[in-house]
């Protein structure tokens, strides 16, 4: 599988921008410049993956959260902390699973 680079450095609705970032992607996360909300997009996406890479090592904030009617890990939404990435986040039904490994 061949993934697409971006680098999110704001917030971002990925339905909304999905003509941009659709499809199987790697996301490279930096919040260095302030916090940011990446919002996991919702219908139409069941079973595609992506994975988003923390990049930056400040003290803001990446918090992923969930469309309405839908979960991440089960929550309306989870934080991606320092040293973290998702790998894959993957849409089952109406939960977004999204398992967090930190790296050293």
């Amino acid at each position: 599988m061949n993934y697409v680079y971006y680098t999110i450095n704001t917030d971002l609705d990925m339905d909304t921008n999905q003509g941009e970032y659709y499809g199987y992607g790697y996301y490279l996360v930096d919040a260095s410049a302030g916090n940011i909300t990446i919002q996991l997009p919702g219908s139409g996406y069941n079973g595609m993956a992506f994975v988003f890479n923390r990049i930056d090592n400040s003290t803001n904030t990446a918090t992923f959260q969930a469309k309405t009617g839908f979960t991440v890990n089960g929550a309306s939404s989870i934080t991606l902390g320092i040293s973290q990435f998702i790998s894959p986040a993957m849409l089952n039904n109406t939960n977004w699973l999204c398992p967090c490994v930190t790296y050293t």
